[in-house]
């Protein structure tokens, strides 16, 4: 197979690998599944859809080195036992973690509602990425909230100092149906990064997960955990300060913003 598809492939789930000090190997390695691969952290799995033929576990970070430092246009796994024997330009033998002790299946659950994710709701969590809280003890201030209805589309976050709320205008759902979400900050990272390199995607959101496809050569799938409840308080707290006299911010704000940041 071509060494450089390959390793473009594992990039895209890279993210989603575990460091090695997790309790199960499973979370540190890219585990093969014949027609695809993924890599879990007990947080989000990242699934591409790449064929390998392979059914095994190889230690990510490993991998990952191993096929940067090579100069081989094509490359060749074979297995025997526990080691899997990688050959193109030289050969590097890797252990091998065995199917059984994958620890991530497909989540099986039915979605309250399915949205797509456009450009409107994809720039505004980029925005409210700016007040997740990196550690609280309010599980739902460590994400950014996502509440979908027919009434709109709003998103919001808060680190209990400052808030961030944006109400895309173009990302109206045509349903009846009401669900809400709280991204955790890694998910929500991930999905943007992943979103660069193709922008259709599609959440499909339950009660404890979310399901995104993302369109694209290879597909990938981000699930993710959702963090506790999404917070009915935030909307009345933003309310009280909008009835407040509004007023235009000066021209060059940004830029001068931009400078001041060099000094904190």
């Amino acid at each position: 197979m071509k060494r450089t598809d390959l390793l473009a492939a594992l990039k895209l789930a890279a993210p989603a690998l575990g460091d090695d000090g997790a309790a199960l190997p499973a979370l540190s390695h890219f585990c093969f599944e014949d027609e695809q691969f993924y890599a879990f952290n007990d947080v989000v799995a990242v699934i591409v859809g790449y064929p390998t033929g392979l059914q095994l576990g190889l230690h990510g970070a490993t991998l990952l080195g191993v096929l940067s430092a090579s100069r081989a246009d094509d490359i060749e796994f074979k297995v025997k036992g526990a080691v899997a024997t990688i050959t193109g330009a030289g050969r590097v033998e890797l252990p091998v973690l065995n199917a059984e002790d994958f620890v991530f299946t497909l989540p099986d659950e039915e979605p309250i509602m399915s949205v797509t994710l456009g450009p409107d709701i994809r720039a505004a969590i980029e925005l409210c990425l700016i007040s997740v809280a990196d550690d609280s003890l309010r599980p739902e201030f460590n994400g950014v909230t996502l509440r979908i209805g027919k009434g709109g589309t709003v998103l919001f976050s808060t680190d209990n100092s400052t808030l961030t709320r944006a109400e895309p205008k173009g990302a109206k759902v045509p349903s009846r149906k009401e669900a809400a979400l709280v991204l955790p900050r890694m998910a929500a990272e991930l999905l943007l990064k992943l979103l660069a390199v193709d922008g259709q995607a599609k959440a499909h959101i339950g009660e404890k997960l979310a399901v995104i496809e993302i369109a694209g050569t290879p597909e990938v799938t981000l699930i993710t955990k959702l963090l506790g409840t999404p917070s009915n308080k935030l909307d009345d707290v933003f309310k009280q300060h909008a009835e407040g006299t509004a007023c235009a911010l000066p021209d060059g704000l940004e830029s001068e913003i931009a400078k001041a940041r060099v000094l904190t």
